[in-house]
């Protein structure tokens, strides 16, 4: 019992510790409302502490404190970060598991949907608010260090179908020949999406992707990157342009 007992009172006393050294930080930062909690001591660490909760993000120990009260939660800053995630968010939900593979390399202490938010909110979003619109040619669907590809295009061709080529650069920098290609396409006028990681190498030059004939008289936009099957690495996702979905 004298062992149980010394044991709940080091536990007690470790978590009081680092409660009162984050309360030293809340305080001096009232804004924060989370932080990393690297501690070899604490081990993985789970559970509540008053307004404070313990809990591993991504193989990181991370203790949350209670959101702050905002204290006018309709300004035009507030109304304006939250139309531009919902305009992003939208934009990458349908396409979700392009984006795991696409922004893998960039998912460091995040998701990789959080890192293509991240990125595309600061970088794809173009106009003022209300009136925000997509910036296509800037927004990403994968981003990383693989060598891109030469020369790509896209053509609208009869039967609803879209043609992407390239040159072969399987020789270029760190690009292999068992590189395989992924695409995503877009129909902005239905919001229907087409996307896939194919089987379709560097030295392959073309593929033609049929879309549904619903999407036919439709602008799409087109994108496509390449995915590593050794390393796991994606290149940076290259955007092809606005093409009109035609049938004959």
């Amino acid at each position: 019992m004298k062992k149980n007992l010394i044991s709940r009172l080091k536990t007690n006393w470790l978590f009081a510790a680092i409660s009162i050294c984050f309360f030293a930080v809340c305080t001096a930062a009232a804004h924060l409302q989370f932080a990393v909690v690297q501690n070899t001591i604490t081990g993985r660490s789970r559970g509540k502490v008053g307004g404070l909760v313990f809990s591993t993000m991504f193989g990181r120990n991370v203790l949350k404190s209670k959101p702050l009260t905002v204290h006018n939660p309709k300004s035009l800053k507030q109304r304006t970060q939250r139309a531009s995630f919902v305009l992003i968010l939208e934009f990458l939900r349908p396409i979700l598991s392009i984006i795991k593979t696409g922004f893998r390399e960039m998912a460091i202490g995040m998701s990789a949907f959080n890192a293509a938010m991240s990125f595309n909110i600061l970088n794809a979003i173009s106009g003022d608010y209300p009136n925000f619109v997509i910036d296509y040619p800037n927004l990403l669907v994968a981003s990383g260090s693989l060598e891109p590809s030469d020369t790509p295009s896209a053509t609208a061709i009869a039967g609803h179908k879209v043609t992407l080529a390239w040159l072969n650069n399987d020789t270029d920098g760190n690009a292999s020949a068992t590189d395989i290609m992924a695409y995503a396409i877009i129909d902005t006028d239905s919001g229907k999406v087409f996307h896939d990681i194919t089987a379709k190498k560097r030295s392959d030059l073309t593929v033609d992707i049929t879309v549904t004939a619903a999407t036919v008289g439709h602008d799409v936009e087109v994108y496509m990157f390449w995915v590593s099957t050794v390393t796991k690495k994606v290149s940076t996702s290259e955007y092809l342009g606005t093409k009109t979905i035609i049938n004959a």
